[in-house]
C-alpha cells in the first residue's frame, strides 16, 4: 500500500473504532481470556482467542504460533484468524493474522493518541525499527497535525533503512533518524516505544516535553519500557483493565480503558497496551465490509 492508501485505512479504521467505543460494543462482546501453551523445546508459545459481537454479527477466532530459533525460512511468527457470520454460523474468510495485528495496533496507536494526547500535535518520537514500530509510525504520519517524527534505534543501518521506507510513503512530512535516544526524544510532544526491551528505556523525570506516550512493546507483570513507578504517575489508558493487570501489572488497577474520560486532565497520559480481542474484531469488521477485501490479504474459507 502507499502512504494515501495507509493514511486513508488507518482514518477510517480509527473512525470506526471510536464508534464501536462510543457505542460500547465492548462491553456487549463477548471476548473470552486468550489460552497460551508452552513447548519446552524448541520454546514455542502457541495461543488462541475468540471474540463474538452479535451487534456487529461477526465472531473471529484468532490463532497464533511462535517457535524460537526457528531453523528454516519460514516466519517465526505465525497467526491466522478465521471470521465467521453469527447470524448464521457460516464462515466468512480467512484474514491474515499478522497483518490484522500490525492494523489494529496502528489503529489503537492513533486513537490513543488523537483522544488523549495534545490537540495540536507537532513533534513524534518512535524507538525500535522492528514491525511494531513500523506500522506504528504509519499510524503517527497519518495524523494530519505531525509535522515530524523522529525514530531512534540501537542499530543504525536497521534505523535508517526504516527512515527511508516512511520518508517515501509520507514525503510530505519530515522524518528523520537520531543515534541518540536521549536526543530522540529532547523535543518530542509524543513517544511511542515500540521495542523488545521489558526495561524501562528513559525515566519521564529527564524529559518534561513528552506528553503522551504509546507503549506497543515488550511488558511483564514486572516492568516495560516504562517503569511502573513512571506509569503510576500518568493517567494510564489500556484496552482491557483485567487483561493488562494480569499480562503487565497491578500499577494497571488505576487505568482507565481507551474511550473514558482521563480522571486527571493535569498529568501526562499513557497508552500501556497489551492487546485484546475486542480490536481485532473491530478490525476483521471493518476488513470484512471494505470493497476490495481481496487486496487486504483475506482469502475466502
Amino acid at each position: 500500500m502507499d502512504g494515501a492508501q495507509l493514511r486513508s485505512d488507518l482514518e477510517a479504521l480509527g473512525k470506526h473504532l471510536k464508534a464501536c467505543l462510543e457505542k460500547d460494543l465492548k462491553t456487549r462482546a463477548q471476548c473470552p481470556p486468550r489460552q497460551l501453551s508452552f513447548a519446552k523445546s524448541p520454546y514455542g508459545v502457541f495461543g488462541t482467542m475468540g471474540a463474538l459481537s452479535e451487534e456487529l454479527e461477526l465472531f473471529i477466532s484468532k490463532t497464533a504460533a511462535f517457535v524460537q530459533q526457528n531453523v528454516s525460512d519460514a516466519p517465526s511468527v505465525n497467526v491466522e484468524l478465521l471470521c465467521f457470520d453469527s447470524n448464521t454460523g457460516q464462515p466468512k474468510k480467512k484474514l491474515d493474522g499478522v497483518f490484522v495485528t500490525n492494523l489494529k495496533s496502528a489503529a489503537a496507536a492513533k486513537v490513543a493518541t488523537e483522544l488523549y494526547g495534545p490537540k495540536k500535535l507537532g513533534s513524534v518520537s518512535v524507538l525500535g525499527a522492528g514491525v511494531m514500530a513500523k506500522w506504528v509510525s504509519y499510524a503517527m504520519l497519518s495524523i494530519a497535525s505531525v509535522k515530524e517524527l523522529v525514530l531512534y534505534n540501537q542499530t543504525e543501518t536497521k534505523g535508517r533503512a526504516l527512515v527511508e521506507h516512511l520518508s517515501a510513503l509520507f514525503p510530505e512530512k519530515k522524518i528523520h533518524f537520531n543515534g541518540s535516544l536521549q536526543g530522540s526524544l529532547e523535543r518530542a510532544e509524543v513517544v511511542c516505544c515500540c521495542t523488545s526491551s521489558s526495561e524501562a528505556l528513559f525515566s519521564l523525570n529527564d524529559f518534561p516535553n513528552i506528553k503522551h506516550l504509546n507503549l506497543m512493546g515488550a511488558h511483564t507483570e514486572r516492568d516495560r519500557e516504562l517503569s511502573h513507578q513512571d506509569i503510576s504517575q500518568c493517567n494510564i489508558i489500556v484496552e482491557d483493565v483485567e487483561t493488562a493487570v494480569i499480562e503487565a501489572g497491578k500499577v494497571h488497577e488505576a487505568a482507565i480503558e481507551m474511550g473514558m474520560k482521563l480522571k486527571n486532565q493535569e498529568q501526562r497520559s499513557v497508552f500501556s497496551s497489551t492487546g485484546h480481542a475486542f480490536y481485532d474484531l473491530v478490525t476483521s469488521h471493518y476488513l470484512l465490509n471494505k470493497e476490495k477485501t481481496n487486496e487486504l490479504q483475506a482469502t475466502d474459507l
